[in-house]
């Protein structure tokens, strides 16, 4: 276990879809060193929620879910029926959480993965969304203790949330403590001025989980990510949540494909890994130790 941040990894790493034989890639994160894992859900169906939560007692590893609602049930459809499907599946997601003993789900959970309209946004869809997340929080509250952290991506996959000061002010609209931003510095390169600026106006009160990938979804220390501004930030508002590797492996061709993938970051998943977290948690060192010297 690290002693002040927790880090966890995403499954895409190691599986394009997880499934019941993936369950074994847990024992290993917990080998390489991780706090948690981050598993990619595909699909509600077929999703191994025991295996999980017997996995997740076994190793101690936390775990968060991370799901994208589907262009069908997409909580910002002009179409009432797929706004229907958006509340059905969120709660679908919710239950598997509730099910294998997963502490959050994160992930684009306020408008449909991919959906843009060649417009801003309107007013609509804002209320749709708006409703949608309290709904879901609310049965989160009800049937469990998962917390729901939406993710904010950018302009070339959604023209919904871009940045973290729309978040904050989407946390505010939907008025629930339950829910809570997610943050990843891949999207911040593309949307934020500042990284210090955009995790300051989340605080520690909204922002509950982060996603610390290269800008150009490389190992960790390998791109243009200001990581010693990012610690200094997420210190600075005494953020307590996990921060978790992601990245993609460009032969699992549909994650690949959505993820814009086309080249190999690392001669293997633990390989990314591995060398991801010993990154992090050197740079987390680091930047202790120079502001402590700095007093």
């Amino acid at each position: 276990m690290s002693g002040g941040f927790q880090y966890g990894v995403n499954t895409l790493l190691f599986s394009e879809a997880f499934g019941p034989r993936d369950v074994r890639y847990l024992y290993d994160i917990r080998r390489m060193g991780f706090d948690a894992v981050d598993i990619a859900v595909p699909a509600l169906e077929g999703f191994p929620a025991q295996a999980v939560k017997n996995a997740l007692r076994e190793t101690g590893l936390r775990a968060v879910l991370n799901f994208n609602m589907p262009l069908e049930a997409n909580p910002i459809s002009e179409d009432s029926e797929n706004r229907r499907r958006a509340a059905e599946t969120i709660r679908g997601v919710i239950d598997l959480a509730n099910d294998c003993g997963a502490e959050m789900v994160s992930g684009v959970l306020c408008a449909g993965y991919c959906h843009k309209t060649g417009r801003q946004r309107t007013r609509r869809e804002w209320d749709w969304s708006v409703a949608h997340m309290r709904q879901a929080a609310d049965y989160a509250a009800r049937t469990g203790t998962a917390v729901l952290a939406f993710e904010v991506i950018n302009r070339y996959l959604t023209h919904f949330i871009n940045t973290a000061a729309d978040a904050a002010r989407y946390c505010r609209d939907v008025g629930r403590d339950n829910v809570k931003i997610h943050l990843d510095s891949f999207h911040m390169m593309v949307e934020e001025t500042s990284f210090r600026e955009a995790i300051s106006v989340c605080g520690k009160e909204r922002l509950g989980y982060f996603h610390a990938c290269e800008n150009q979804r490389g190992i960790p220390g390998s791109g243009l990510v200001p990581w010693e501004e990012l610690y200094s930030a997420l210190r600075d508002i005494g953020y307590t949540g996990l921060l978790s590797l992601e990245s993609y492996d460009p032969s699992f061709t549909r994650v690949a494909s959505r993820g814009c993938m086309w080249r190999r970051m690392a001669a293997s998943g633990e390989e990314f890994a591995v060398e991801g977290l010993r990154f992090l948690r050197d740079m987390e060192r680091k930047t202790e130790r120079k502001e402590h010297a700095n007093g």
